[in-house]
């Protein structure tokens, strides 16, 4: 594997980069215009919808008593 990319890769990376800016830029757009919030807000309205993951040594902590020192 070499260290730099050549003028085609380079080409792909920076039409992939203006595309996936240009996408984010449309999808901010319409966020505003049909729902008048910003892409940001609608992060944070996913993330707080989303179901939270609890690991299985989460769950068993959770149900045992803490153990404190005196």
């Amino acid at each position: 594997m070499t260290d730099t990319l050549d003028p085609a890769e380079w080409e792909f990376w920076d039409t992939w980069m203006r595309a996936q800016r240009l996408l984010v830029q449309e999808l901010d757009r319409g966020l505003q215009r049909d729902c008048g919030i910003s892409k940001a807000e609608f992060s944070v309205l996913m993330t707080l919808t989303r179901p939270m993951r609890v690991g299985p040594g989460c769950a068993s902590a959770a149900s045992r008593p803490p153990r404190t020192s005196r």
